[in-house]
């Protein structure tokens, strides 16, 4: 069993991913592989924490999803996620209720909302 920090990109198990407008025709690019997770979408911070060794990959491994390019993979040829390597940092919540988050990169100023509720 391996241990990986956070910011680890072991991608054991994990392919590629298509482009999004292969399965998204509307989602027009051009696009590159995302500078952290190189089109993987999704790195693994433990190998083998789950289950046991005959069940598949994605039921086996701790994982973290790529916030650079939000799972896809890939991210625009002309946007900062092709540029900068993003170090979001949060900006306080907009709503009382605290689910929705905004949050802003430290080198490039670029800025991003969520919501985290169910």
């Amino acid at each position: 069993m391996h241990d990986y920090l956070p910011d680890a990109t072991d991608f054991t198990d994990l392919p590629v991913l298509d482009v999004p407008s292969a399965k998204f025709p509307d989602m027009v690019g051009p696009w590159v592989h995302c500078p952290v997770c190189h089109g993987h979408g999704y790195w693994n911070l433990r190998l083998n924490a789950y289950g046991k060794p005959g069940d598949p990959p994605a039921q086996r491994h701790f994982r973290a999803f790529c916030r650079q390019c939000w799972s896809w993979g890939w991210v625009k040829t002309e946007s900062t996620d092709s540029s900068c390597v993003h170090e979001f940092k949060e900006i306080a919540p907009d709503q009382p209720w605290r689910c929705w988050h905004t949050i802003k990169c430290t080198k490039c100023g670029e800025t991003r909302s969520y919501d985290s509720s169910d």
